[in-house]
């Protein structure tokens, strides 16, 4: 909003509750200027607009003067048509054509710079073509209106950061660039007799020479080629806005614009940015080499490309130090070896030149040999880990040992044996057993006995080699075990009677008496 005692540009008595700054003017004008049909690939400003209609010279004083709200509307995102014919200051008024679309900005920058006449944007109609070829001038006037909106879109940007303010905005432009614009107007308006006169009046010329003559203290921003704007969007153009201007210009509008420059390695880029890139590079060469060689362009190109790959090969040779290591990788026969030989110049060439120069080369290999010189280093010798083993105890042995053998978790069997054959040779017979628990609920009893009792125990896993070494049975669950057991007391005092009988047939009392003592010791032990 404007300050105090700030009024209207156009109007003194407009209301000064609502005024802006034209500058800071900056609604989007796209969806109008395609409304009206009269788009360009420039986005105008919505204070160029303004200026425009209103058929104010772009100068630098009136973008920080003030604008109410109802001309910011009447002449700039609300303005309405009046005219439907051609207006062209070259077209016959005898004729009325039917308009077809209207006169985008350039096209009347163009009439204001050669008639000195302001034709708002749109007021022009279907034949604007006819005249295109009469109103050509030297000056590019597209290039400078990208420039000027770069450098509106800057001052705003640093206005916002308290950088520009009004009083230095209005200081930039020198008086050698004001001399320059006002002899480029003075020309201009002199060219202008030799037009064809009778179809320009007499007041659009006298006032073209009157303007001329009563340049301001600041000059229009499109007056010449070398305008203030183009001074100062040089410091404030891009590395990647030059390149896409150049190319426009090269190419006369057929090249597409750089979206964004790499700034990662190209290595680290995705695949589908990387491809990008390269389009637009071979692109960019395309039309370079069609610049330099017209209609010869692809030729060059291929001719360019082929010297570069001369060079690079001639570069990639084969030297007397390469020779030895590739002899000393085809002699080597250890997988180990050959990598850390081959990892000695992986680094140098590329994988093709490898598989070219080493018969029987794979890209594993190569790959293998690349891991392992960014690993431990080009042709670096690494030393195998050195493993130790630990003997246990014979204190550790013998007491797990004796905690797997304590009755609660071993029981003998009355009948059977086993050899156990020792590392000695020996071999020991030992009575058959049974394990009550599973070997892995033993180590765990162990373990927690250990734990409790402060020792260090065995790993799990020479625990379970012990275990398998002490062979013992495991018990199993049997499905009525109480019926066999009443079964075989029942068969021994069948065999006590047995062996009664046997005595009173004549057998000697001291062998009877053996026979059944034996018979009652069975019978406990398979009680038990």
């Amino acid at each position: 909003m404007a300050e105090k005692g700030e009024s209207c540009i156009f109007d003194e008595s407009c209301d000064t509750d609502n005024l802006f700054i034209l500058r800071k003017c900056r609604k989007d004008t796209t969806n109008h200027f395609r409304f009206f049909k009269c788009g360009t690939d420039i986005t105008i400003p919505e204070s160029l607009l303004i200026l425009n209609r209103a058929g104010l010279g772009l100068r630098l004083s009136n973008f920080s003067k003030h604008i109410c709200l109802k001309h910011r509307q009447e002449l700039g995102l609300q303005w309405t048509r009046r005219k439907r014919t051609c207006c062209h200051p070259l077209h016959d008024l005898s004729k009325s054509s039917k308009v077809a679309k209207g006169v985008n900005f350039i096209q009347s920058r163009e009439i204001w710079v050669k008639f000195n006449l302001n034709v708002s944007v749109y007021v022009g109609g279907a034949c604007i073509e006819k005249h295109k070829d009469e109103v050509q001038i030297a000056t590019d006037l597209k290039g400078e209106l990208r420039e000027i909106c770069c450098f509106l879109d800057n001052s705003t940007e640093r206005e916002e950061a308290g950088i520009v303010t009004d009083e230095n905005l209005s200081e930039i432009a020198t008086m050698n660039d004001i001399n320059q614009v006002a002899m480029s107007i003075d020309s201009e308006a002199i060219n202008t007799e030799s037009i064809n006169t009778e179809l320009v009046s007499d007041s659009i010329y006298e006032e073209g020479l009157e303007l001329a003559m009563c340049v301001d203290s600041e000059p229009d921003m499109f007056s010449s080629q070398t305008t203030v704007a183009s001074n100062w969007s040089k410091d404030e153009r891009s590395q990647k806005d030059t390149f896409n201007w150049a190319m426009e210009m090269m190419s006369h509008g057929q090249y597409l614009p750089l979206k964004s420059q790499a700034s990662l390695n190209l290595e680290d880029l995705q695949y589908s940015t990387k491809m990008y890139y390269i389009r637009q590079a071979r692109l960019a060469c395309e039309i370079v080499c069609e610049s330099i060689a017209p209609s010869q362009g692809i030729e060059l190109l291929t001719q360019v490309y082929q010297s570069m790959k001369l060079k690079t090969a001639e570069t990639k040779q084969k030297d007397a130090v390469t020779d030895t290591i590739i002899s000393a990788y085809r002699k080597a026969e250890d997988y180990t070896t050959k990598v850390q030989i081959l990892s000695l110049i992986v680094e140098k060439y590329s994988k093709s030149e490898l598989l070219s120069f080493i018969e029987g080369l794979t890209i594993y290999k190569i790959d293998a040999a690349r891991k392992y010189a960014s690993t431990h280093g080009p042709g670096q010798y690494v030393t195998p880990p050195k493993i130790t083993r630990l003997r246990l105890s014979k204190q550790k042995i013998h007491h797990f040992i004796e905690f797997i053998s304590a009755p609660c978790y071993l029981q003998v069997v009355g009948f059977g044996s086993r050899h156990l054959k020792l590392s000695s040779g020996l071999t020991v017979k030992v009575p058959k057993v049974i394990r009550t628990m599973i070997a892995s609920r033993l180590i765990t009893a162990y373990n927690n006995y250990c734990k409790d009792n402060s020792i260090l125990p065995p790993c799990r896993a020479t625990q379970y080699k012990i275990i398998k070494a002490c062979a013992a049975s495991q018990l199993k669950s049997l499905h009525g075990l109480d019926n066999y057991i009443s079964d075989g007391m029942e068969s021994i005092d069948t065999l006590k009677k047995v062996v009664s009988n046997l005595g009173t047939k004549g057998l000697q009392s001291s062998k009877v008496s053996d026979l059944i003592q034996s018979l009652d010791t069975l019978k406990i032990t398979s009680q038990e």
